[in-house]
């Protein structure tokens, strides 16, 4: 399973993560959201906030580096 499909499986979309996070607050995405949108894949900063609030432990910056490796 990659992690894009974990993700997308096992984020429970509280908001934790859009309410602390620049980029997913702008695009209004959470990180469940995020998986579906490659067209951002080089917007988010990788500054790894979203992890650290995140209930689940899910990370953005992985979401963000599978997203590139898939070019």
């Amino acid at each position: 399973m990659s992690y894009l499909d974990y993700v997308n499986e096992k984020c429970i979309e509280c908001g934790k993560c859009t309410k602390n996070c620049d980029f997913l607050t702008k695009y209004d995405l959470n990180l469940k959201d995020y998986t579906k949108r490659e067209d951002l894949k080089y917007h988010c900063f990788l500054c790894g906030v979203c992890k650290q609030v995140c209930p689940l432990d899910l990370d953005g910056r992985k979401v963000s580096t599978e997203l590139r490796m898939g070019e």
